[in-house]
């Protein structure tokens, strides 16, 4: 019993020690050293950047009076399909009266059973089927270009006025950097620079809606296309079955 003791106060001398050294080498709070600062935030060059392209005014000009003049042949075109689409529908009502007339006549010949001139009766109204169908493709046709023409002048609206605000954000922009300039030796510029930001800001909005607006009417006057394309197949196939009826 009396050689156990001095091996546990030993023991306790070593915990002791052994603690003290590490208190000893564990750093204060006061001495802990910075934590690095953070490197993520957004710069202010980053967050102005320019949404809209900038570009030269000449160039905004040129595709501003492009669009007009693209929307004037859009309206044009417009008013000579629907003059072609009204021709069709006449041309409609008279095969359809063509193909009564010769109802008439095809009763009237199985009556006296005149069966060469019956046949012949037939024959004409098979054609004349035929040939109603693909006037009424050809009015199809006619319907899908007034609205490919229609969807065409105002995508072109639509591109007028985005070059339109184009312009005058570029005006803003060009007000901007000559208050910079003045705002070294000018202190009194600030005020102005703030109102400036503002204008450019809502410029910019509005640029980028009209951006939004057109893309829109571009996405539908491609759809029109496309179904005018497939009214020109509808009236080919039309055409391809009067062909093979006639030869």
């Amino acid at each position: 019993m009396n050689m156990r003791v001095p091996a546990l106060v030993a023991l306790c001398l070593m915990l002791v020690t052994a603690g003290s050294c590490l208190k000893s080498r564990t750093p204060s709070i006061g001495s802990m050293p910075e934590a690095p600062a953070l490197t993520t935030g957004i710069e202010d060059e980053e967050i102005y950047m320019a949404l809209v392209p900038v570009r030269p005014e000449s160039a905004v000009r040129e595709d501003y009076e492009a669009a007009r003049a693209r929307q004037a042949a859009s309206d044009v075109r417009l008013e000579e399909a629907r003059a072609l689409a009204a021709r069709a529908s006449a041309r409609i009502d008279l095969k359809k009266k063509d193909l009564e007339m010769l109802d008439i006549r095809l009763k009237d010949a199985k009556q006296r059973k005149a069966e060469a001139e019956k046949e012949d009766l037939e024959r004409q109204k098979d054609e004349g089927k035929l040939e109603l169908s693909y006037i009424e493709r050809r009015e199809d046709l006619r319907k899908a270009e007034i609205e490919m023409l229609r969807s065409e002048a105002e995508e072109a609206r639509a591109a007028a006025r985005v070059h339109e605000r184009e312009l005058e954000l570029a005006d803003v922009r060009e007000q901007r950097a000559e208050v910079i300039v003045k705002a070294a030796s000018e202190p009194s510029s600030a005020g102005r620079l703030v109102d400036l930001d503002r204008k450019l800001r809502e410029h910019e909005m509005d640029t980028l809606q009209a951006m939004r607006d057109h893309a829109g009417k571009r996405k539908d006057a491609a759809d029109r296309q496309r179904r005018v394309v497939e009214a020109m197949l509808d009236v080919f196939e039309a055409r391809s079955k009067i062909l093979a009826f006639r030869s």
